[in-house]
């Protein structure tokens, strides 16, 4: 630490015992000057540190932790089951039937490669659906699986203006992206499509619970709680689905739902979201299940979920809902049945 004091120090002559005598007092007072200054500004210091160690630690503490506990909690809500639909006798006609899921919510800590070695393990003991892609998904599976091949769909042109940030990272992606094509897709193998099924719901942030594979059997749940240890964060849950009517005029009549896949139709998303829906919450798509979608849908569960000083999530239930209410129509449906079976004979 340099001091600019504005007496300077005159080098000793030693050739007058007197004058070296008085050089040395003042070269002394001069270094007990600095070093006294010094003492000071190191202990103003220092009083500074603990005097913010103590504001921290010991006045602000119940406010710092409370900081700290909310960047572990999310707050969540989910759809408690729907409503009945029945005719005017109190038939049913729609009704939820409950299945068992798999369930994940991902580490505090998790890294994409520990996420990637769950795939692979979850893939052999389990099969998985890969209907529901669309061209789209397909496109980002083969650059995931084939990123040496995915570098060459950009030129040097291209690379050079990423390089020197006149291209974006999700810049260069798009442009890569329109450019797999069809060929390109047909080398993805069937299990490769597993894994990229797999990875796309568990590659979500913290603090939320992707269903990963729905209506497992009791076998399914035994394979599952065998491989626990290796599938952290997986979980067991009950969950439901609606059973319709088998008869075609009245199935339309009843109308159906979007599936927890599709989510929430684009067109209708605002309206959703502002009512307190989630993306990818199943919602009336047609008919009676549409038009009184809010009757039907009850009200939503709260929870957090609570990592512990591991990362583990922990789930607290804040309010539990309420199922739907049951929709009484004016179908007979015993009328129905015994009109069409006239009308046949």
């Amino acid at each position: 630490m340099k001091f600019p004091f504005k007496k300077k120090i005159q080098p000793i002559n030693y050739k007058n015992p007197l004058d070296q005598e008085k050089r040395l007092k003042n070269h002394a007072n001069s270094v007990n000057t600095r070093l006294i200054v010094f003492i000071v500004v190191v202990t103003l210091l220092m009083g500074v540190l603990i005097a913010r160690l103590y504001e921290i630690q010991v006045i602000d503490y119940k406010n710092n932790l409370a900081l700290a506990q909310e960047l572990k909690i999310t707050t969540n809500s989910s759809l408690n089951p729907r409503g009945n639909i029945v005719d005017r006798n109190g038939t049913v006609l729609v009704s939820n039937r409950e299945l068992l899921t798999i369930t994940y919510s991902r580490h505090a800590f998790e890294t994409t490669a520990s996420i990637w070695k769950k795939v692979e393990l979850f893939v052999t003991l389990f099969d998985v659906e890969t209907d529901h892609f669309i061209k789209r998904d397909l496109q980002d599976a083969y650059l995931i699986f084939y990123p040496e091949a995915a570098d060459d769909l950009t030129t040097d042109e291209e690379r050079a203006q990423y390089l020197a940030n006149e291209l974006s990272d999700n810049q260069i992606y798009q442009l890569q992206v329109g450019r797999v094509t069809d060929e390109m897709i047909d080398q993805i193998s069937d299990d490769q499509l597993e894994q990229f099924a797999v990875y796309q719901r568990m590659a979500i942030i913290p603090g939320i619970i992707k269903i990963i594979k729905e209506d497992i059997d009791a076998n399914e749940v035994a394979l599952l709680l065998d491989n626990i240890d290796q599938l952290g964060g997986f979980n067991v849950t009950l969950d439901w689905s609606r059973q319709v009517a088998d008869d075609q005029q009245i199935g339309a009549i009843l109308g159906g739902l979007y599936t927890k896949e599709q989510g929430l139709p684009l067109d209708m998303s605002s309206y959703y979201l502002s009512k307190d829906y989630n993306i990818k919450d199943a919602v009336g798509r047609s008919g009676l299940e549409a038009q009184y979608q809010d009757i039907l849908s009850g009200e939503k569960s709260v929870y957090t979920l609570v990592y512990d000083d591991e990362g583990y999530a922990q789930i607290e239930t804040i309010y539990d809902g309420q199922p739907g209410a049951t929709v009484r129509t004016t179908i007979d449906i015993d009328y129905q049945n015994h009109l069409e079976k006239a009308m046949i004979e």
